[in-house]
């Protein structure tokens, strides 16, 4: 392996989560997971080693494959944000109504109090 293929203490910790993750969905132990996800590793690079024409072509698409994940991304940021605004009434009605209901609660809560310190005030 090479200074570019090991991975930093962060990255593998990011790795150990999602795979954690990824397994319990799953319904498997990570232990598993962790087997499996060897296997398939070791299963792809002993593929690319029978054939590394097919390897080098991979990696000859990997710059065109990052370029096309960055305009996927950006158009779903850009469907969120469309969608954010159509909804944007809806949701500022809903936001208020619930600001409506805790402060309702909140105010109970603060009534009763009161009205418990102004009872206990009174017997004294």
């Amino acid at each position: 392996m090479s200074k570019e293929d090991k991975l930093t203490s962060e990255q593998l910790e990011d790795v150990s989560k999602e795979l954690q993750r990824l397994s319990s969905s799953a319904g498997i132990t990570t232990e598993e997971a962790i087997i499996r996800a060897d296997a398939l590793g070791q299963s792809i690079d002993k593929y690319y080693k029978d054939h590394p024409e097919e390897y080098q072509a991979l990696l000859r698409r990997i710059p065109s494959l990052n370029r096309d994940m960055e305009i996927f991304i950006e158009s779903i940021k850009d469907l969120v944000n469309v969608i954010i605004e159509l909804f944007r009434p809806l949701i500022e009605v809903m936001i208020n109504k619930l600001n409506k209901v805790f402060s309702y609660k909140k105010n109970k809560k603060n009534n009763k109090r009161i009205h418990r310190i102004k009872r206990k005030l009174t017997r004294r």
